[in-house]
């Protein structure tokens, strides 16, 4: 990526496309190019409309229509992106949920956004989670029904879809739901209409100060963001984008998936490695603020402060790879699982004896 002077302002933004239109328009144009690029997992730009469109179709056949709140809970992922984008096309609002969330936690954030459908993986293997085992921990009644949830500690959640092999009763699989779009009525998502100022996005505040607040973010917020943010930095077409966060973040679900669409370029989802990351700027004498990354291995894996800086040199610009690299067991949480950036950049400023410009 160039970057431009902190003085330039981006042209005329013109109106607003939605996020499918995003995806669409990146199809067309750049078809073949690869949009995400996760472990051995990768999808063309027409291959990820393609999923996303069958996966809306098959949300639609579920019976998950316009307005409705989907809670999408699993770690990144290609099927993080299939299923935002599919949500988005049907004018449904995905709400983001913290990939580490503990039953209290999940439990908060389905019956706080109303969620009418939930969609999840059923375990995350590198950090040891089964979210099968806390989904019915929340809802014992996940066990019993056919393909369908009907729940008296949670009257307003229908539809339970997920991704791998240990699907329960109530619920359907993720491949099933794509399947049945696959074989959908072609025109179904044509006769949807969907205006910028819709809602497409949920995300949850910290909690730091009283109980997590979900903020809605309308097509045109996501649209305008993404505009300003990629002019700024040069970002085309050409760029490959590292994406060091998760998607439940604004950071990732915008700057990872919204803005790689808008522009056609490709993501680079995470190191094999590394489990997570949080990156923090710390003062440094000439530049001001440089880059420092604190890693979480994931379990089984080694992993030194050299690699990372290492995979970083020729993949993203010079003054992205970071100065300093702490690999740890875990990071300073808020009790929502938000990180303590603030507590991060404390230790690195003591460690390192750091003094601002």
């Amino acid at each position: 990526m160039t970057g431009r002077s902190p003085g330039h302002r981006p042209a005329d933004l013109g109106p607003a496309l939605t996020l499918g239109q995003m995806l669409d328009r990146a199809a067309a144009e750049f078809p073949d190019r690869e949009a995400v690029v996760f472990k051995s997992a990768r999808a063309s730009y027409a291959r990820l409309k393609e999923r996303a469109d069958d996966f809306a179709r098959g949300l639609l056949a579920l019976g998950v229509g316009s307005g409705d709140h989907v809670v999408l809970w699993m770690p990144n992922s290609v099927e993080w992106n299939v299923a935002n984008l599919g949500i988005a096309k049907i004018g449904a609002v995905t709400v983001t949920c913290n990939s580490r969330y503990k039953a209290l936690e999940v439990d908060y954030v389905l019956r706080q956004s109303d969620a009418r459908a939930l969609v999840m993986v059923d375990r995350f293997a590198a950090a040891g989670i089964d979210y099968v085992a806390i989904l019915r921990e929340i809802c014992p009644e996940v066990d019993r029904g056919h393909g369908r949830l009907e729940s008296a500690t949670l009257p307003l959640l229908r539809h339970v879809v997920v991704a791998g092999a240990a699907v329960p009763a109530a619920g359907v699989s993720f491949d099933s739901v794509e399947g049945a779009g696959r074989g959908g009525e072609s025109r179904a998502l044509e006769r949807i209409t969907i205006r910028p100022e819709d809602p497409v996005q949920m995300l949850y505040t910290s909690g730091t100060t009283g109980e997590p607040k979900g903020c809605l973010l309308s097509h045109g917020n996501m649209y305008y963001k993404c505009r300003v943010y990629t002019e700024l930095h040069g970002w085309t077409a050409e760029d490959r984008y590292l994406v060091p966060v998760p998607y439940f973040h604004i950071f990732g679900s915008m700057g990872g998936i919204a803005a790689n669409c808008l522009v056609g370029s490709t993501q680079i989802v995470m190191v094999p490695k590394v489990l997570d990351v949080s990156i923090v700027g710390v003062p440094d004498a000439i530049m001001g603020e440089v880059v420092m990354a604190f890693v979480i291995a994931k379990d089984g894996q080694a992993l030194t402060a050299e690699e990372i800086v290492e995979f970083g040199r020729g993949r993203i610009a010079d003054f992205k790879v970071p100065r300093y690299v702490e690999v740890v067991d875990r990071f300073p949480l808020t009790g929502s699982g938000k990180v303590q950036k603030f507590k991060q950049r404390a230790y690195a400023e003591d460690k390192y004896k750091l003094k601002p410009a």
